[in-house]
Parts: C-alpha cells; structure tokens; sequence
C-alpha cells in the first residue's frame, strides 16, 4: 500500500510541475528593458513605458506590450502597495477628443493588463487620460508621445 501512496504523490508533484510549466511566460527581459523608464524621487517611483505598441486608434495590447508588461510585473514582485496611478498620453494627431479619449483606453488596458495578472489589485488603480498635453522633446506628434506612466505611490526602487 506504501508504494501504490509513493507513486500517487510522486504523479501529483509531476502534474503540479507541468502546469506550472505550462503557464509560466517567458519574459524577453533585453527587450522590454529598453521600453521602460524608472524615475525615483519623494519616496514613490514613476515606470514610464514608451514604445507599447498598439495598433493605431486601438488599445489593445499587442504582445510587445505584452513583454514589457511582464518585465514590469518582475520589477515590482514584493510590491503590495495601495496606490498605483496609471496614465496614458497620445501623439498630438487627429481630433482632440479622439486623443483625450485613447490615451485613457490604453491607460485602461494597461491597468485591466495588470490586473488580470496580478500585478496590482483593482481598488488600488486610478486611470488617468491626458491625450497630447504633456508631451514629451520637441515634437508632440513624436512617437515617443505615445506612452504610459504608471506612478507607484510609496515605492522605493532599490538601487
């Protein structure tokens, strides 16, 4: 009776390895490093993600946001704070309604992303849209315009 428990647990252990295998992601760090930004100061750091990828007047997340996404949820694997701020801003091109109104779809989405994957909880998450008022060089129809900022009140990155 001993060995017919032995194999039973060592078949459970097999099968709680495979799923874990089978849903774990693969995070291409190299990538998805060069599309984010830590700015660390007053206590609180800002995770500026430029290059998401959307498609154009979309804001769904395409797997290269995917990624970066996922980086972000390895940076931020022993936060467990309250109060997460999730802006979205736009290119200034087209209608300004049309902007405001996609720079707060894709902050959603980035925060609907998060949340799916437990990044952040759901009651911690304010969306904010500012469409192409604070645009970032020279150009505000630049790409780099087309970007989010995630601000992780209370969170100090370590060095």
């Amino acid at each position: 009776m001993k060995s017919k428990t032995k194999s039973i647990f060592v078949l459970m252990i097999a099968i709680t390895v495979t799923l874990a295998a089978v849903s774990c992601k693969t995070v291409d760090i190299e990538s998805a490093r060069d599309n984010v930004s830590i700015v660390s100061e007053e206590g609180q750091t800002k995770f500026i993600l430029s290059n998401l990828q959307f498609e154009a007047n979309s804001a769904e997340i395409t797997p290269e946001t995917a990624n970066t996404l996922d980086y972000l949820k390895l940076l931020l694997k022993n936060y467990d704070g309250e109060e997460v701020i999730i802006t979205g801003h736009a290119a200034n091109i087209g209608d300004e309604s049309a902007i405001m109104a996609i720079s707060q779809e894709r902050a959603e989405a980035v925060a609907a992303y998060l949340i799916k994957n437990k990044t952040f909880k759901a009651d911690a998450i304010t969306t904010v849209g500012k469409g192409a008022s604070e645009p970032v060089g020279d150009d505000d129809t630049a790409e780099e315009n087309r970007r989010v900022e995630i601000d992780v009140v209370g969170y100090q990155m370590e060095e």
